[in-house]
């Protein structure tokens, strides 16, 4: 927890609340060099069209296409890629959006604001905003974040919402009438959330050393031999198994020989409680990491009773067991709380060497899930024992402890990593409000 302390401690230098004269509006009691506006007097706000019929469109290459499913799956303020695209010839009948333009979805999963990073197309569940010369672009981005929850309780639909263009034109808000003012809120936020960017990206750096090592040790059977030099290219003995060519003194096994998958424990919903002891559930597992906002809690007493194997803390592997999920992996951040697992998510169990070993197998170990899955009259259920029974080479222990050695140290600071992240989005999620609502002013000494 010093690490929390120390980095509220510097951000508490940047900004202070600051007394000032207030004035009353309809959205309430604003300082007085503030004003209120709407969305619409704010920015340009232009909903995205597609091509008809959209399918004759699609294709592997050309105008990259934006989906709601992209910026769900880009953990960033940014959209960098997309999963689909259009032909050319779609180009009249959409939407164009460029690098730094700021979009807003509109249905699905409404109220998500990105910057683009590349150019792309983008059809009718997104808004493109374009910001008017009295708003600051990112202030309008923190502006959109902080409305969020509002513009989605007044959107159309039950299952479904949407953000109808003229929901957003009209909706209030208030801000600085200073645009230095906007800027100096927005460069608080954005660096937090540049520092979160950086972590992710820092973590997706360390995975992929991991990678790089586990495939040359355990794909390319190059890991060091007794004098250092790569196995299998120095000449060590491989031999025949029912999976190919392993190297001598290894074997085909069962993943179980290495680790085992626990599963959670069976809470009644009767049990869970609107506060207390967190239920972790496989809703949490996002972009591979465990998000600890959690919705479902028990009481201490029920926790105190519950078996310590359902127990759940910092550097858990966990994996999704059931449903439309299946085989979706993440870890628990660096964090000082204890936590339960519930079921249908399974905690990887190993020795400590080997935890980085087998979260890295998550991809094999997810196709081998959705393959026992669709062969299954139970789809999308798979028990820890069949996870436990798959077949793999299982590598000689000792080299086993020699990667951990050289490898475990990345997966610490992934973890730390991970804790750091989640720290910074709580200090943003907790002033992002007192900012955008100017209970907490920002000193004029700060420079954008």
């Amino acid at each position: 927890m010093k690490q929390q302390s120390k980095f509220k401690h510097n951000e508490n230098q940047r900004f202070s609340s600051v007394s000032s004269k207030m004035k009353q509006t309809e959205i309430g009691m604003i300082p007085e060099d503030w004003e209120e506006k709407s969305f619409g007097e704010l920015c340009l706000v232009r909903r995205g069209a597609s091509p008809r019929p959209i399918h004759d469109f699609i294709s592997v290459s050309g105008i990259p296409w934006v989906k709601i499913a992209d910026a769900s799956a880009q953990n960033t303020r940014y959209i960098e890629w997309t999963n689909e695209f259009i032909i050319e010839k779609g180009r009249l009948n959409t939407v164009i959006v460029k690098p730094g333009d700021l979009i807003v979805s509109n249905s699905a999963t409404p109220g998500i604001p990105k910057f683009m990073k590349i150019n792309a197309a983008i059809h009718d569940g997104w808004l493109l905003l374009d910001p008017l010369e009295i708003v600051d672009k990112h202030f309008l981005y923190y502006l959109f974040l902080n409305e969020r929850s509002k513009l989605v309780g007044i959107a159309d639909g039950t299952v479904f919402k949407n953000l109808k263009t003229d929901i957003v034109r009209s909706h209030k808000v208030v801000i600085p009438k200073s645009l230095d003012e906007q800027r100096r809120i927005a460069k608080i936020l954005w660096d937090i959330d540049s520092k979160i960017e950086l972590n992710q990206q820092m973590n997706k750096t360390l995975e992929a050393i991991g990678q790089a090592i586990f495939k040359h040790w355990f794909i390319d059977f190059e890991f060091p031999n007794e004098k250092g030099k790569p196995y299998k290219s120095s000449g060590g003995e491989m031999v025949d198994s029912e999976l190919g060519k392993i190297p001598k003194g290894w074997k085909v096994g069962k993943l179980r020989e290495i680790g085992r998958i626990q599963p959670g424990f069976a809470f009644k919903s009767t049990d869970f409680i609107n506060e207390g002891i967190k239920i972790i559930k496989i809703r949490n597992i996002q972009n591979g990491v465990v998000n600890l906002d959690s919705e479902d809690f028990v009481n201490d007493e029920l926790f105190n009773i519950t078996d310590k194997k359902f127990y759940l803390s910092s550097g858990d592997v966990i994996i999704a067991m059931t449903g439309a999920e299946l085989g979706k992996v993440g870890i628990i951040p660096k964090i000082d709380e204890i936590m339960l697992l519930n079921q249908r998510v399974g905690k990887v169990v190993s020795n400590s060497r080997f935890l980085f070993y087998l979260y890295l197998t998550k991809n094999e170990i997810q196709d081998y899930m959705k393959g026992i899955s669709s062969a299954s009259s139970a789809q999308g259920n798979i028990s820890n024992s069949d996870i436990e029974n798959i077949t793999i080479i299982v590598p000689d222990i000792h080299v086993l402890s020699r990667f951990s050695a050289v490898t475990n140290s990345l997966f610490d600071k992934l973890v730390d990593n991970l804790g750091e992240n989640l720290i910074l989005s709580q200090i943003r999620d907790s002033i992002l409000p007192k900012l955008m609502s100017g209970k907490i002013r920002v000193p004029v000494e700060t420079n954008r």
